[in-house]
């Protein structure tokens, strides 16, 4: 899970230069704050290992390592943990390359070397609010696909509760007109007032499911 941004973030480094890893290990040791605890892997295999073991705020992602590389490196990291910021390191300053890591599930890009320790912070803490960001527009989303079917659901039942509404009305019509002529002891009067039971019981459903349309009638 993304945790909320607070003064320590913890960091899963994928990096398997060690000069590269020593230079950001500088970067942020300097910065006075977030608090950085920084969990470094070399490999893919690795970084997945340290995913299932414990929970990081951002993971800051080499795209070529020794088990993987280029856009599946992102694609894999961003699909064993789809909650997980990720910020994508690369030795290229290269715009269409920053596009598709950001297609393949990565929230920001930084060229290796291109910026200070404010810098590395400020995209580590962007991107964990971008993925908050996305999260929220996600459930969002959900939630309005739920209220369209709900209504769909309302306006649908509330069309078939008319139209059951009409056929019990023929029914108790019908059985009203069949006992006119009868006698109060007969059999077959003792069936039609059956039918006009039933039919008025009906008419109670038809209401509770009308009362449950009519918000999406209504909206």
């Amino acid at each position: 899970m993304v945790k909320k941004i607070e003064s320590l973030l913890e960091v899963l480094l994928v990096e398997d230069s060690l000069g590269d890893v020593r230079l950001l290990q500088e970067a942020l040791r300097i910065v006075p704050t977030p608090q950085v605890n920084l969990t470094r892997v070399a490999t893919l295999h690795e970084a997945i290992q340290a995913m299932d073991r414990k929970s990081f705020d951002v993971a800051l992602v080499d795209l070529s390592l020794p088990d993987s590389s280029g856009l599946e490196t992102c694609q894999r990291v961003h699909a064993h943990s789809r909650e997980l910021p990720i910020v994508v390191l690369s030795g290229e300053s290269d715009p269409e390359i920053a596009l598709k890591a950001v297609q393949a599930g990565a929230q920001d890009f930084i060229v290796k070397g291109s910026g200070d320790s404010d810098v590395l912070v400020r995209a580590m803490q962007y991107a964990i609010q971008r993925m908050r960001t996305e999260e929220e527009l996600r459930r969002t989303q959900e939630r309005l696909r739920q209220a369209t079917k709900m209504e769909a659901l309302g306006t649908m039942a509330g069309g078939i509760a008319h139209d059951f509404n009409n056929i019990l009305c023929i029914s108790v019509g019908c059985a009203e007109v069949g006992t006119i002529d009868l006698p109060e002891n007969s059999g077959i009067r003792k069936h039609f007032g059956d039918i006009i039971d039933a039919s008025v019981r009906g008419r109670e459903l038809v209401k509770q499911i009308l009362a449950f349309s009519r918000p999406a009638e209504q909206s």
